[in-house]
């Protein structure tokens, strides 16, 4: 299968907090639903969207972990190449991005992490890479939520809609008092070359502290110097399994998918 984009970033370096006791003594990212962790799902959307190279960003503390797990999984995605970078700081997602930037630079890629599963008719890094395709804009996922709970998600301000679920992105705003709509940004992006050095420049003076440089930070230079940026809301049952009540909801789809 080919694909307008064949590198996706999985950020795999979060400590997952609120997965615990699950996270004691296991990543976030190998947590299992069923019988496979969650990066599996990840990588079952990678090969199925038609990429080549999969890139994580881990942490010193469980790259041995990742590496065990990737060892025994090499073999069923062998469409598949891995490349692992360090993430030193747990400085922000942001910074995350920007551990592979020699890798990443002057190429579109697309960001997904791996407790926003999501699952529909086709894979969700497919229909990112074919909408770039047609628009060679950057994209971000988009969720309605409900009006009166939009103020507790980032949710971007409407520009003008090209379809009912495409859209031309005028702002973002993390956790807005007066949110501009009810649409939030969910895990995953299409990140564009521009995206990459916008980040590059604002980590010079971004603070060093949790969540000191994130993904949308490169938003809000982007729209400044006019660039378009896209929302899309995706077609498709997603599970936040970031928290034990997603993870169990997640379980649960999968077994009636299953029986199906």
């Amino acid at each position: 299968m080919s694909s307008p984009i064949t590198t996706i970033v999985l950020p795999v370096a979060g400590r997952g907090a609120r997965l615990m006791p699950l996270t004691l003594n296991t990543p976030k990212a190998l947590v299992p639903i069923l019988d496979k962790p969650l990066l599996f799902y990840l990588l079952e959307e990678a090969a199925l969207s038609g990429m080549k190279d999969v890139v994580f960003i881990t942490n010193p503390g469980v790259r041995k972990q990742f590496e065990a797990f990737l060892g025994k999984t090499t073999s069923q995605f062998p469409e598949l190449q891995f490349h692992l970078y360090d993430q030193l700081e747990p400085w922000g997602h942001g910074r995350a991005i920007l551990s592979a930037y020699e890798f990443l630079k002057g190429k579109p890629f697309i960001i997904r992490f791996s407790d926003d599963l999501i699952f529909g008719e086709e894979p969700v890094s497919l229909s990112l890479s074919r909408l770039f395709d047609t628009h060679q804009k950057p994209i971000m996922l988009l969720e309605a939520v409900p009006p009166e709970r939009a103020s507790l998600y980032g949710v971007v301000g409407i520009q003008e809609s090209l379809s009912p679920t495409l859209h031309r992105i005028s702002k973002f705003v993390e956790k807005p008092k007066d949110p501009p709509s009810n649409l939030s940004v969910v895990g995953g992006y299409v990140f564009t070359p521009d995206l990459l050095e916008h980040l590059r420049e604002l980590e010079k003076e971004a603070p060093q502290v949790p969540d000191g440089l994130l993904i949308s930070d490169s938003f809000h230079p982007a729209l400044s110097l006019g660039g378009e940026i896209l929302g899309w809301q995706f077609p498709a049952q997603r599970f936040d399994c970031g928290n034990l009540e997603g993870l169990h909801l997640a379980e649960e789809f999968l077994k009636k998918k299953s029986v199906i």
